[in-house]
């Protein structure tokens, strides 16, 4: 079993952030983050480098989702953070392992 969150590096309060673990079909409503904020970690039986995250801000809606058809080998079982950012008004997702 894994633990994932995310943390909000794009500099501006997120209304809502949205992400759908590996093998879920809905995403997981991870609230509100203000700017450097994380949210709580979340459990998973697999944790994916590239998960479909959507997120709601000041400035719109930002969409980050992995290339259709690729296929993802699941992580080593730990805890992970995504950070979120933008860059060229896009949204951008690092992972850092926390082990």
């Amino acid at each position: 079993m894994s633990e994932f969150r995310v943390r909000n590096d794009t500099g501006a309060p997120l209304d809502e952030v949205r992400l759908t673990p590996a093998g879920a079909e809905q995403p997981l409503l991870l609230g509100p983050l203000p700017p450097g904020e994380a949210s709580d970690y979340q459990a998973a039986p697999e944790v994916h480098r590239y998960p479909p995250v959507e997120a709601s801000g000041p400035d719109g809606d930002l969409v980050h989702l992995p290339y259709a058809g690729t296929d993802q080998p699941g992580l080593p079982e730990g805890r992970y953070t995504y950070l979120l950012r933008v860059e060229s008004g896009r949204l951008v997702v690092d992972l850092v392992s926390e082990d």
